[in-house]
C-alpha cells in the first residue's frame, strides 16, 4: 500500500559537477596515462580487436580492465609483458597516493553551497526550496565522491565509504525534513479543503475507509511518510541495479526448470541429477507438503530469488519484485504478493453508468483470508527466512521481519510498518463492510504489534542487539528520532552535547556535523519550531568558530548575523583580530555592513581587544623598541578609518594607543599611531556636526561651547595635544641632530715644516670651514626658533596640555568615587593616564 504522501519526493537528477573538476584533476591524469599507453600499443601494430575495444570504454572501470588485457600482448623485446603491466599499475597507484585527499575539496564545497542557498533565499518564504537545494548539494557531492571511490578502488587505493555514508545520511535527513514538515504545514488543508462530502447512507469500501483514515489521522500519515522515506533511502543506498540479479542466472522460462527437467526424464536420467530426494509434484506447496527438496540448482536459485524479493520489497519496489517473479517463472508468487490490496468497487459510486459498462473491481475481496494465510506462512520455520519476511511485511508479522532486519533503520522500518498495518486493519474492520459479509479472525499476536512511535524508538534504544543499541546514539539517527517525535528541544540538547564535547559516535567530520546542525536550527526558526533559543545559539556559535578557523569572511559575516546582537559584536570582532591584510580588512568591513552587523561596536571592540593585549616582551633592553604586538596595535586602527562615519572613534582609539606608547617611552610607536589617523579626520568629524568652520578654533585649543558632544571635543583636543608634542619632539630631534652631529669639523693648523702647497690647501680648507660654520649657525638659529615655538605650543596649550574641557567639580567627583558606570570608569582611567603623562613629560 503506497502512502498518500509518497509523492512529496522530488528526485532530482541534475549533474552539476563543474565546481568539482579541481578535485578530480589528479585522478583524470591517470586516465590520460592509460590513454597514452593504449595509443602507443595501437601504433605498434595491435590486432584489430584492440580498435574494437576502444568503442566499449564508456567508463573508467571498463577502460582499466581492457587496458590490462591489452598489455598482455606487449611485444617489447626489452621488457617482459608482466613487468610492463606492473610498471603501469605502480604508476597509477603512486599518482593516487600523491593526491592528498582529493575528495576533501568536494565536501568542503558544501559550506559555500549551503551558504549560497541560504543567502539567495534570505528574506523569502521559500523554505522548502532551501531544503530541496540542500538535498541537491549533498547529492551532487555524493555522486562525485562515488565516482572517485570507484576510480580509487580500481587503482588499489583506499575507498571513500565513510564520506559517502555520512553524505547519504545527511541527504536522507533533509528529505525527511522536507516531507514531514510539508505534511505538518499542510495539515489544516488536509482537514478543511480536501475533505469530501460522503453519502452517510452508502457503506464505504476498504479503500475509501483507509483514504479517509490517512486524511484525518496526521500521526498515522506521518508514520507512513517515514516508512516511505525509509524505503526510498534503502533503494538509494543499496543500489539495486548493481546487486546480484537473479535474472542473470535464468532466462524467462518456467519455474524450477531443473526440477521439472529431472522429473520429465526420470527413466532416461540426466547428468546433473539432484543430490537430495526430489519432489514429485511441481505445485508451489510440494516442497512443504512432501518434505522433499528441489533440484540443487533450483534450490540455489530459490534462495537467491527469495533474498532479492525481500530486498526489493524493503526498498518499496513491489512492482519490480512481481516482475522478477514472473521472469523466473513464478507468476503464482507474483499474484500472492498482491493479496494485501484493499478492496474497492467503484460501481457503487457510479449509478448513472449503464449496466453493460461496469468498471473493474480493485483489490482483493478475500483479503482477510489471504492475510491469515500469509501470517501462517510467516510463522512456518520450514520456509526460507527471506520468504517469511516478505510475506510478514505484507501481513504485519513483526518476528519474521526482525529475523532478517539487522540494522537500526531496517528494524525501525519493520516496527513502524507492522504498527501501521495493525492500525489500518483495525480501522478497516471497524468502519468498512466486509465484501462477503464477515471476516476471519486474525491471531491475537497480530494485534500486539501495534506501537506508538515513542514505543518503537524505545524498543530500538533498549534492543538486545548491541549494534542496534549503538546505532541509536548516532547523530543522524538521533536527529531522525527527534524529527519524527517532534522533540525539537531534546534534539537541540543532544546537539549541544556533541558541540561541547566535540566528539560523537559517528564517522561524520565535526565541521560538517556543525554545518548540518546549524542549518537545521535555521530551518526550525523559519518554521517557527524553535524552542531552546540559547541552545540553538550555542550551535550557531560553534559553527561560526569552525568557519573562523577556515578563514571564510563571507560565511563568517553571514552566519554571525543570526546570533544575538552582543554576540555578533563579540565573534565578528574576534574574527577581525585575525585579519592582517589591509585589503582583506576592508573587505570584511564591507561584508559586515552588507549583512547589517553593528559596525561601530565591532570595530571599536576589535581595537580595544588588541589594545588590551599584554606585550610578551618586557625586558629592559627592548623597552623602547617597537615589538610585533605594538605593530599589531597600530594596524588595528585600519578598521576605524575605512568608513568616514567612524573617524571620531578612530581619533579616540588612536589617542589611547598614543598614550600607551608615550607611557612606554616608544616615541616611534606614537608617531606611527598618529600617522594612521588621516589628516582630514578632524574636518570630517566636525562636518558631521555642521561645524566644519571651527577647525581652526579647536587647533588653537579654544573650546567649542557645546557645539559637538563633549567626548568628541575632548578627543579632538587630545589629538591636537599629541600633535603639538610630537611636532615639538620632532623639531627637537632635528635640532639635536643638527647641533651635535652636523657641526663642521675645524681643520688642523698647518705645521712649520709644511710646504707652500700644503699651506695654501690648508688656507682654503679654513675658508671653507668658516662658510660651513656660518651656514650651520644659521641653521641652529632657525631650528632653535622652531623648537622654542613648538615647545611653547605644548607648554602654553590653552586650558593646559592633555587637559579635558571638564568642570573641576565633576572631575573631582569622578576621581573620588568608589563605584562608577563603565563610561565614567573609562573617563577616570583616561584622566589618570593623561595626568601621569603630564607629570612625565612636563615636570613642574
Amino acid at each position: 500500500m503506497e502512502s498518500p504522501g509518497f509523492g512529496v519526493w522530488n528526485m532530482r537528477k541534475e549533474k552539476t559537477r563543474g565546481k568539482m573538476d579541481d578535485s578530480l584533476s589528479m585522478l583524470n591524469d591517470l586516465e590520460g596515462i592509460q590513454r597514452k599507453v593504449r595509443e602507443s600499443f595501437m601504433d605498434t601494430g595491435m590486432d584489430k580487436d584492440q580498435t574494437m575495444l576502444d568503442a566499449s570504454f564508456d567508463n573508467y572501470l571498463t577502460l582499466d580492465r581492457s587496458l590490462n588485457d591489452s598489455l598482455k600482448f606487449n611485444r617489447s623485446i626489452t621488457m617482459h609483458p608482466d613487468d610492463f603491466t606492473k610498471a603501469i599499475d605502480k604508476s597509477r597507484v603512486k599518482a593516487a597516493a600523491d593526491t592528498h585527499q582529493p575528495w576533501k575539496s568536494v565536501t568542503d564545497n558544501l559550506f559555500m553551497d549551503f551558504f549560497q542557498t541560504m543567502h539567495n533565499n534570505r528574506g523569502e518564504m521559500n523554505i522548502f526550496g532551501q531544503v530541496a537545494d540542500f538535498v541537491r548539494n549533498c547529492t551532487d557531492s555524493a555522486k562525485v565522491i562515488e565516482e572517485m571511490r570507484e576510480r580509487m578502488d580500481s587503482l588499489g587505493a583506499s575507498g571513500l565509504n565513510d564520506e559517502l555514508i555520512w553524505l547519504q545520511n545527511e541527504k536522507s535527513i533533509w528529505k525527511l525534513v522536507d516531507c514531514l514538515y510539508k505534511d505538518r504545514l499542510m495539515e489544516s488543508v488536509y482537514n478543511k479543503e480536501n475533505r469530501e462530502i460522503l453519502d452517510p447512507t452508502r457503506p464505504l469500501s476498504e479503500s475509501e475507509v483507509v483514504i479517509n483514515l490517512y486524511r484525518d489521522d496526521a500521526l498515522l500519515r506521518q508514520c507512513q511518510l517515514v516508512i516511505d522515506w525509509l524505503e526510498q533511502s534503502a533503494y538509494e543506498e543499496m543500489k539495486i541495479e548493481q546487486m546480484v540479479r537473479p535474472e542473470a542466472f535464468t532466462d524467462h522460462t518456467v519455474g524450477w526448470e531443473n526440477t521439472l527437467h529431472q522429473l520429465q526424464n526420470q527413466e532416461q536420467g540426466i547428468p546433473y541429477a539432484s543430490s537430495q530426494p526430489l519432489v514429485t509434484s511441481m505445485d508451489p506447496d510440494a516442497p512443504l507438503r512432501e518434505q522433499k527438496q528441489l533440484h540443487d540448482l533450483d534450490q540455489e536459485d530459490e534462495v537467491r530469488l527469495a533474498r532479492q524479493i525481500f530486498l526489493l520489497l524493503r526498498c518499496g519496489q513491489l512492482g519490480r519484485a512481481q516482475a522478477l517473479c514472473c521472469h523466473c517463472g513464478q507468476e503464482w508468487r507474483a499474484a500472492t504478493l498482491d493479496g494485501w490490496r484493499l478492496f474497492h468497487d467503484s460501481n457503487y459510486n457510479l449509478p448513472h453508468i449503464p449496466h453493460t459498462q461496469k468498471t473493474q473491481v480493485e483489490g482483493n475481496p478475500n483479503r482477510d483470508i489471504w492475510k491469515l494465510m500469509a501470517w501462517r506462512l510467516a510463522e512456518d520455520e520450514r520456509v526460507h527466512p527471506f520468504i517469511r519476511a516478505s510475506y510478514g511485511m505484507l501481513c504485519g508479522h513483526l518476528p519474521s521481519l526482525l529475523n532478517v532486519c539487522t540494522t537500526w533503520k531496517d528494524q525501525l522500518w519493520a516496527r513502524l510498518r507492522c504498527s501501521v498495518d495493525v492500525i489500518v486493519e483495525g480501522h478497516v474492520r471497524a468502519a468498512a463492510v466486509a465484501p462477503d459479509g464477515e471476516r476471519v479472525t486474525l491471531p491475537d499476536d497480530y494485534w500486539k504489534c501495534r506501537m506508538s512511535p515513542e514505543q518503537v524508538f524505545a524498543e530500538l534504544i533498549s534492543s538486545r542487539d548491541a549494534r542496534v543499541r549503538s546505532a541509536s546514539q548516532l547523530p543522524f539517527n538521533v536527529v531522525l528520532r527527534c524529527l519524527v517525535l517532534e522533540h525539537i528541544g531534546e534534539l537541540m540538547k543532544e546537539a549541544e552535547d556533541w558541540v561541547i564535547s566535540r566528539s560523537h559516535p559517528s564517522g561524520v567530520p565535526l565541521p560538517h556535523l556543525l554545518r548540518f546542525l546549524a542549518h537545521l536550527v535555521l530551518f526550525f526558526r523559519q518554521m517557527g519550531s524553535s524552542e531552546e533559543t540559547e541552545v540553538e545559539n550555542s550551535i550557531l556559535r560553534a559553527y561560526v568558530k569552525e568557519l573562523m578557523k577556515m578563514q571564510e569572511p563571507y560565511l563568517v559575516a553571514f552566519y554571525v548575523s543570526f546570533l544575538p546582537q552582543d554576540e555578533q559584536v563579540e565573534y565578528y570582532a574576534a574574527f577581525l583580530e585575525t585579519i592582517g591584510d589591509v585589503e582583506e580588512k576592508n573587505n570584511c568591513l564591507m561584508l559586515a555592513e552588507k549583512f547589517q552587523l553593528n559596525l561601530d561596536k565591532i570595530t571599536k571592540r576589535v581595537v580595544e581587544n588588541i589594545r588590551s593585549r599584554e606585550s610578551k616582551c618586557v625586558t629592559q633592553e627592548l623597552l623602547e623598541e617597537i615589538t610585533a604586538e605594538d605593530l599589531e596595535k597600530i594596524r588595528a586602527l585600519d578598521f576605524l578609518v575605512f568608513f568616514p562615519s567612524q573617524r571620531a572613534e578612530a581619533i579616540w582609539q588612536g589617542n589611547a594607543i598614543i598614550r600607551y606608547f608615550l607611557a612606554s617611552g616608544k616615541l616611534e610607536g606614537a608617531n606611527q599611531a598618529f600617522g594612521k589617523i588621516p589628516s582630514d579626520s578632524i574636518k570630517i568629524v566636525l562636518e558631521q556636526y555642521q561645524t566644519g568652520d571651527l577647525v581652526h578654533d579647536l587647533e588653537s585649543g579654544r573650546p567649542l561651547s557645546g557645539k559637538v558632544p563633549r567626548r568628541i571635543e575632548n578627543s579632538i583636543r587630545e589629538y591636537f595635544c599629541f600633535k603639538a608634542y610630537l611636532e615639538a619632539q620632532e623639531s627637537f630631534s632635528d635640532w639635536f641632530q643638527h647641533y651635535h652631529n652636523a657641526k663642521p669639523k675645524e681643520p688642523s693648523a698647518p705645521q712649520s715644516t709644511s710646504s707652500f702647497t700644503q699651506r695654501v690647501a690648508m688656507e682654503q680648507q679654513r675658508e671653507q670651514y668658516k662658510a660651513e660654520m656660518e651656514r650651520w649657525s644659521l641653521g641652529v638659529k632657525l631650528q632653535s626658533k622652531t623648537v622654542i615655538s613648538r615647545l611653547y605650543n605644548v607648554l602654553l596649550f590653552p586650558e593646559g596640555w592633555l587637559v579635558d574641557v571638564e568642570s573641576s567639580e565633576e572631575m573631582a567627583e569622578i576621581m573620588a568615587a568608589q563605584s562608577l558606570s563603565p563610561e565614567n570608569e573609562e573617563k577616570r582611567r583616561r584622566w589618570q593616564q593623561m595626568k601621569d603623562l603630564r607629570e612625565l613629560y612636563i615636570p613642574q
